[in-house]
């Protein structure tokens, strides 16, 4: 059975605003309140042609050095077989993982 890796904890070992800009996170209001400070980085983890169909957007909060990642669909919907079990989807999601994990590597994120 393929990973679940939206249920693991992770942590961003450098949070400093230099090196977030250049691993390509940007700064996003909509997931920032006054407390803390997020930075949104974004890739495309399957292409139609030359045209992403499935995201994967990893959200750091600077503060802690917390890590999420969340995979969406075209249309900014959670991209289904990327948080189930089914069976039917284990081979798409083994290689969604691989890729994340490729990511976070580069990136400097650990499991915590």
């Amino acid at each position: 059975m393929a990973e679940n890796l939206w249920l693991n904890t992770y942590r961003m070992m450098d949070t400093s605003r230099g090196y977030l800009a250049k691993c390509g996170f940007r700064w996003h209001s909509a997931v920032t309140d006054q407390y803390t400070s997020n930075y949104i980085y974004s890739f495309p983890l399957v292409k139609y042609k030359k045209y992403p169909c499935v995201i994967c957007e990893i959200v750091v909060t600077r503060n802690t050095g917390e890590a999420i990642c969340n995979v969406y669909d075209g249309n900014h919907n959670l991209y289904f077989p990327f948080y189930t079990d089914f069976i039917l989807y284990r081979k798409r999601k083994e290689r969604i993982n691989r890729r994340i994990k490729k990511e976070f590597k580069r990136l400097g994120i650990i499991r915590v």
